[in-house]
Parts: structure tokens; sequence; C-alpha cells
């Protein structure tokens, strides 16, 4: 996690959109060492600037997808109960966001 170990984190939210870098998905390996893709998806439109990219609230589905497959993946490691209060708060919070930038 390059956050936690940063002295400063500088998000940069106007900046270009750019659909083959990981500013809205994240990757985790299952317990079996597959992938698991864990997408924000983001509405389709022509704004450029990541300050502009508004949440597709149509395809959260996706989103849930990949914290169920989270979830079943780690819930039988060491230190899964002390990290499942995280995870709830993630998948209950992205309810709340509009913007990709939030």
């Amino acid at each position: 996690m390059k956050i936690v170990q940063s002295d400063i984190f500088v998000f940069s939210d106007d900046v270009q959109y750019s659909k083959q870098q990981l500013i809205n998905r994240a990757n985790f390996k299952s317990s079996l060492g597959n992938k698991i893709h864990l997408v924000l998806p983001v509405s389709k439109t022509n704004d450029n600037r990541i300050i502009d990219k508004s949440i597709s609230r149509n395809d959260l589905r996706v989103f849930q997808k990949g914290i169920n497959k989270l979830k079943v993946s780690y819930r039988d490691c060491d230190y899964y109960l002390e990290m499942e209060p995280l995870i709830e708060f993630v998948e209950g919070s992205v309810q709340e966001i509009e913007k990709l930038s939030d």
C-alpha cells in the first residue's frame, strides 16, 4: 500500500482520465492465485478529466461482483476479520459517492 507508506499523497484530479490506467480498478490474487479485478465503473462520457468522471450507477453490479470474490477468497485468511470492517466500509461508501474523484 504505497499511500500508507508515503509521507505525502497527492491526488491529481485535474488530469486526463485514461481507460488503460488503474485509476478506477485494483487487482488482487485469489486464494487459488487467480486475478480478482475490483472495478469501480465510470459513466461513458466525453469528459476527459478525472474530476469530471461520474460513477456509473447502472454498472455497480460489476463492483459488487469483485467485492464478493474478494470476500470469498480471503475469508479464511488470518487477518480477514481485521480487514472485514474496511471492506464493508468501502462496499457501503460506493453507494454514496458521485464522482470518481470523491
